[in-house]
């Protein structure tokens, strides 16, 4: 009985229950020979933490700086760390073995953030760095991954055939720090570093450096801005048909003047049309009446000469849905028309022959008595000039046939909406710009997706503006474009003047609000 009510009378009994999640990283307790230890001259090291540890993504993280030809080798065991070196390290030298956070505990995976390991081989340790950020030339954002190297020369091949003499990687912020160096004059250079080489040796590989030498003791914090390098060299990428009659050419970068020579063939090319691209990088060769299922031409572009051979599509080839040439309205993209704006036709490939009396514009119910401009090129396009009113409604038609294409097709009957912009649901913003000299630069107000709304093109100091903006949120970015071709045009090592062009980011957002005017003023310095 009293077995009974004793049993009765306990308490439930449950697991027991763990204490709180470790999360502290592993913490050295010693090593050997000591962490920053000089005359260093052993052929191993051995670190010790105060529990088990591991390491994690340890090829991607460690860091051995001035760099080693052969990496140490480098393993766990238990609460240990041991490293052992595959070559004599350097005399009077101060090495650097930054594990980043690779070395963490074995249950939680907590790291020891940024661990290093230094020893001199000297009497003493270099104590010198240097720190800053790097960033995308265009975009001013952060980059992360890059490798920020350092050289005791200030030879222009160094990156281009030799390890640095100290180098880290910029952390997500694009910061870095490069710490116990020696003091001496460096060059600088960032490296996209793909092949991971710690060269300069991949046209892909994007770049920023520095145009003089960093001389330390001094000013040690410095900003690096990377870029695509811009090769000197033309190459011919791609040449490929895009569809019947239009054969598309691809450079790495603006060839120039393209001669090109058809080497087999009874075609007539007197009638084949050359386009550029606004960027010069692709040219389309637009070949009526083509002849042939196959292509030969030899194409010739500074001092070089590529022979393309390419199978010729058909008229065939070209689907149901393509027989007719559909015809763009160049409105405003996405926006209303602005009052005073010009009102543009374009075919989507060139034309043969066009008839400006089969389009009709309207007002309302009302047809419009309309002056049409035509203005020939390789894309023939037809204008008018119009005082458009807010509170009409505009419609353009344009009727069947009234447009042939060089490879003689036609449009159907198109008909497009033509909404007119108010003042009372639009915005307006006044820029009083001030910048250095007498530059020259376009302005670029984007969506917050980057994408180009409006443009504007202008030289030194001056109060600019912009009407009938959509209410949204803009950022706004400055090109200082040195050579006048409006565009960005990035950089390029190994010549005299290899720095992009500069562009300047706006500091917040433009939000721009309806029946509303914004004043801003933006000083641009260097």
């Amino acid at each position: 009985m009293l077995g009974a009510l004793a049993l009765a009378g306990c308490a439930k009994i449950s697991s027991p229950q763990g204490g709180p999640k470790d999360v502290e990283p592993p913490k050295v307790v010693k090593s050997f020979p000591p962490n920053g230890s000089t005359h260093f001259n052993s052929a191993s090291v051995v670190i010790q933490f105060d529990e088990f540890v591991k390491l994690e993504g340890l090829q991607q993280k460690l860091i051995v700086s001035p760099p080693m030809e052969q990496k140490p080798v480098i393993r766990v065991k238990k609460k240990s760390v041991y490293i052992r070196f595959q070559e004599t390290p350097k005399p009077e030298t101060t090495y650097t073995i930054n594990f980043g956070d690779a070395i963490q505990d074995l249950t939680e995976g907590n790291a020891e953030s940024a661990f290093q390991y230094v020893f001199s081989t000297g009497d003493e340790l270099d104590s010198l760095q240097m720190r800053g950020q790097v960033t995308d030339a265009f975009s001013g954002e952060p980059v992360e991954g890059f490798l920020v190297m350092l050289y005791a020369g200030n030879e222009d091949s160094l990156p281009l055939k030799e390890k640095p003499r100290y180098f880290t990687r910029t952390a997500k912020d694009g910061s870095y720090t490069i710490t116990h160096l020696k003091a001496g004059s460096y060059k600088v250079f960032a490296l996209e570093d793909k092949n991971s080489n710690y060269i300069f040796d991949q046209p892909s590989e994007r770049i920023g450096f520095l145009d003089e030498p960093v001389t330390l003791p001094g000013d040690s914090s410095r900003l690096l801005k990377v870029f695509p390098n811009r090769e000197e060299t033309v190459r011919l990428l791609e040449a490929k048909m895009i569809r019947y009659g239009e054969l598309r050419l691809m450079f790495n970068h603006s060839p120039g003047d393209v001669k090109w020579k058809l080497l087999d063939g009874e075609t007539d090319t007197s009638g084949w049309l050359v386009q550029p691209s606004q960027l010069g990088d692709t040219m389309d060769i637009w070949m009526p009446d083509v002849k042939g299922e196959i292509l030969r031409l030899s194409v010739r572009f500074a001092g070089d000469t590529d022979t393309i051979t390419t199978k010729v599509m058909s008229p065939s080839d070209i689907g149901p849905q393509e027989q007719f040439t559909p015809l763009y309205v160049n409105v405003y993209a996405g926006s209303p028309l602005k009052p005073e704006q010009a009102l543009v036709v374009r075919s989507q490939y060139p034309l043969r022959d066009w008839n400006v009396q089969g389009l009709q514009l309207w007002e309302g119910d009302q047809q419009m008595d309309v002056d049409w401009k035509v203005h020939q090129g390789v894309f023939t396009s037809i204008s008018c000039d119009q005082a458009w009113k807010e509170d009409q409604a505009y419609k353009l038609v344009i009727l069947p046939g009234s447009f042939h294409d060089i490879f003689g097709f036609t449009q159907d009957s198109l008909a497009f909406e033509l909404p007119v912009a108010k003042a009372e649901e639009s915005g307006t913003v006044r820029m009083d710009l001030q910048i250095d000299g007498d530059a020259r630069w376009y302005i670029e107000l984007t969506d917050m997706k980057d994408k180009t709304v409006v443009r504007k093109s202008g030289h030194g100091s001056q109060v600019i503006g912009w009407t009938y903006l959509p209410p949204m949120e803009y950022k706004a970015r400055l090109i200082v474009d040195a050579n006048g071709n409006s565009r960005w045009d990035s950089g390029s090592y190994m010549t005299e003047d290899g720095q992009p062009e500069e562009v300047y980011h706006y500091p917040g957002t433009l939000k721009v609000r309806a029946n509303w005017d914004m004043d801003i003023q933006w000083k641009i310095r260097k």
